[in-house]
């Protein structure tokens, strides 16, 4: 996590393909799966379902989580769609260790973080 134009940020970022895994990623937990794990080695993301309304938050305490609602995972959806086939950057309001969730499309390097 960094600090972004002064707000506490989660970074997660790819190439067009990995925006795609991602959508999926996504897509699946709402359709039914209750958690994924995104990217690889240390620089990974559990990201969970939960029952509660218009929720999207950052905890670090074991290992980074982003738990977020179905509308909230239809909305990071949405902002991620047009990612597929450029650059660029979406965001996705949170609360937690993290004020909001940076998704980046072909901005940074596959080892800005080793």
């Amino acid at each position: 996590m960094d600090d972004f134009d002064g707000a506490t940020t989660l970074l997660i970022w790819g190439d067009n393909a990995g925006m795609l895994s991602l959508l999926e990623c996504l897509s699946g937990i709402v359709g039914g799966v209750s958690e994924v794990v995104v990217g690889e080695d240390q620089n990974t993301v559990t990201v969970s379902v939960v029952a509660q309304a218009v929720r999207s938050h950052v905890s670090v305490s074991v290992g980074l989580r982003w738990e977020c609602s179905n509308d909230t995972l239809r909305h990071a959806g949405d902002v991620i769609g047009p990612l597929l086939q450029g650059s660029g950057h979406q965001y996705v309001d949170a609360d937690g260790e993290a004020e909001q969730v940076m998704v980046s499309a072909n901005e940074y390097p596959a080892d800005l973080r080793p």
